[in-house]
């Protein structure tokens, strides 16, 4: 049955890992980590506050071996760690006591997540994947028949290299150490735990504080309410549980339920119980670190994709341990057990299913352009263009940059053959346009045509003023090989949008400063770049510097 339905899964997130490519977190494993070797900051250097030396090798290897074509090979690593973990819990929960039936129940339950379509399909989460399988495999080995001499050495060196995924190898250690004392004594623990609580210190002191603050490039909070983070905790473990079982209110109940296992369980393997109750704490400990790391989203946001995924592992000893003592307290015929399983089993799947689907949706449409992005950056700087803003819109991909997507290392492996028209302009309006105070070097336009401005008055040199007989006016330039004009207005925004062979590219807002002159400049040749303003008054149009 295990087999199975891990076969199963396994084809249906293969399935899902169509349509998908590189998003957010993996341009800066993509492009600063030693790939561009120019560009590398380090293998310590903190991402999210995480030490991901793993990730960031096997990242290189991926790049060097499949190129930038498919994200398929990603997707696979990633479910490779996803099975592992399902295949792992299984054989730590028979090791502790459980029966096959209940620990094949356990790894299946999380084996159809559906809303953790992020852990098991979207490969930087190999980080906290990489931390909790190590932990379990710490576990294994610990629970097993080994010496204490062989369990420590192996025990050891499985969580010295969790360090290496991410921080969720504290939790990790939480579960795998409070079993070493159940099972093997302090001293034992102690041994077990020191080289990795002493490697994460060490790379803690000398990196890891500077990146608690920051996420993919971004400033978080670094000013917690901690008298919130029991309620977020909580928050996020009950609608963890709602939403992954899309039954609404069950969270709070299945909580005390779990709690209600382990202090009340008679007759239940010792190993199990003990377990289910490190798992519970373990899973706190998780979510007090997350709550506070991701302060600023709240409790939904720990509570969704790769979290509520970390969350449901750490408390599968639980929820088999639950089973378990409900199925003794229970007197039932086989064929009743078996329809009521059936039943729950089909609804459960039914239900990530539909979550699994409804990720693939939206992390398509954020990621699925990000590929004809970068082929458009490659065409337009193949036709001479340069890019004019360094920043990407995207707040979640910061990285995804042209001076990274350009480099010879990141050029030679993305697919060839060029962009569509769309996906150039789509690059081209995303970076080869530029707004702000200052010049961008590019020659004046021949003729700009104005909308909604009138009673136009030459104001010396280059420039023009004009009156605006609506509160939104536009002009229009032909780029040619390059343009530039400068406004000067009341608007605190400016919209652009880019044309080509009635072809158009996605609009982009930029802020402004009232009454200061704004360049505003396109390398895309042989186009028509249009500007919006959002507000009436006096225009002076410069089609070169204001006199």
């Amino acid at each position: 049955m295990l087999v199975v339905g891990l076969a199963a899964n396994a084809l249906v997130l293969l399935r899902y890992a169509n349509g998908i490519y590189f998003w957010a977190d993996e341009f800066d494993l993509l492009f600063r980590r030693g790939i561009i070797p120019s560009e590398d900051v380090g293998l310590l250097t903190p991402h999210s506050g995480h030490l991901m030396v793993i990730p960031i090798l096997v990242y290189r290897l991926l790049v060097t071996t499949f190129g930038l074509d498919s994200y398929t090979p990603w997707a696979v690593v990633q479910i490779g760690w996803h099975l592992a973990i399902c295949v792992t819990t299984f054989l730590v929960l028979r090791r502790v006591g459980a029966r096959p039936g209940v620990a094949t129940a356990a790894a299946l339950f999380i084996a159809w997540w559906g809303i953790g379509g992020n852990a098991q399909l979207w490969a930087v989460g190999m980080n906290h994947s990489g931390s909790l399988l190590l932990g379990l495999l710490t576990v294994y080995v610990v629970a097993g028949p080994s010496s204490d001499r062989r369990a420590w050495l192996i025990g050891t060196a499985l969580l010295v290299v969790a360090v290496g995924f991410s921080l969720t190898t504290v939790a990790a250690a939480v579960l795998a150490g409070g079993y070493a004392w159940w099972r093997r004594g302090p001293a034992f623990t102690v041994r077990l735990l020191v080289a990795p609580v002493v490697l994460l210190g060490v790379w803690f002191v000398a990196y890891g504080a500077e990146g608690l603050d920051e996420v993919n490039g971004s400033t978080v909070t670094t000013d917690p309410d901690i008298e919130r983070i029991p309620a977020m905790v909580w928050q996020a473990l009950t609608a963890t549980l709602d939403n992954g079982l899309g039954l609404t209110g069950v969270g709070p109940v299945l909580v005390v339920l779990l709690a209600a296992s382990v202090l009340m369980a008679r007759g239940q393997p010792a190993g199990l119980v003990a377990l289910a109750a490190l798992g519970m704490l373990a899973t706190f400990v998780q979510l007090t670190l997350t709550a506070y790391g991701r302060y600023s989203g709240g409790a939904a946001e720990i509570s969704i994709a790769v979290y509520s995924y970390i969350t449901v592992v750490l408390l599968a000893p639980a929820l088999a341990l639950a089973v378990s003592v409900a199925l003794d307290a229970v007197q039932r015929p086989a064929w009743v057990t078996a329809i009521v399983v059936g039943v729950l089993a089909t609804a459960y799947v039914a239900h990530a299913l539909a979550e699994l689907r409804t990720w693939h949706t939206n992390i398509s449409l954020v990621s699925g352009g990000n590929k004809d992005l970068m082929l458009g950056i490659a065409t337009a700087a193949d036709a001479g263009e340069r890019p004019l803003d360094r920043n990407h819109p995207d707040a979640l991909s910061p990285y995804l940059l042209p001076k990274y997507v350009l480099a010879p290392e990141i050029r030679e492996e993305l697919p060839t053959g060029g962009s569509t028209p769309q996906a150039r302009l789509a690059a081209e309006s995303t970076f080869f346009v530029g707004v702000g105070p200052g010049d961008y070097g590019l020659p004046g336009a021949a003729g700009v045509y104005v909308f909604n401005l009138d009673d136009p008055r030459p104001r010396g040199g280059d420039c023009t003023s004009y009156e605006a007989t609506t509160a939104d006016p536009a002009i229009a330039v032909d780029t040619g090989e390059g343009v530039e004009v400068v406004v000067t207005s009341d608007a605190t925004s400016v919209r652009t949008t880019l044309t080509r062979d009635d072809v158009s590219g996605p609009q982009r807002e930029w802020p402004t400063v009232a009454g200061e002159p704004t360049h505003i400049a396109t390398s895309a040749k042989d186009a028509t770049l249009s500007v919006s303003f959002g507000a009436g008054g006096n225009y002076v149009i410069c089609t070169g510097e204001p006199s």
